[in-house]
């Protein structure tokens, strides 16, 4: 992910979501963790819901990005 988003030019713009994708990516990564080590199947499904909706945001803030 950060190697992908080092290759958008640079401008203040850029540099303020790029910095929210990689929280975002990296609290994706956490989240799975969370449900894999989670002891009910209550948690692992509010874990996983938190997980796709950072997954969400992080595609829309990516496409902001783009434009």
């Amino acid at each position: 992910m950060i190697k992908s988003l080092s290759s958008l030019p640079y401008s203040d713009d850029v540099s303020v979501i790029r910095k929210q994708i990689i929280r975002s990516s990296t609290s994706v990564a956490a989240n799975y963790r969370a449900a894999s080590r989670a002891r009910s199947e209550k948690m692992i499904h509010l874990k996983s819901e938190c997980e796709e909706l950072v997954k969400v945001m992080t595609k829309y803030k990516f496409r902001l990005s783009q434009l």
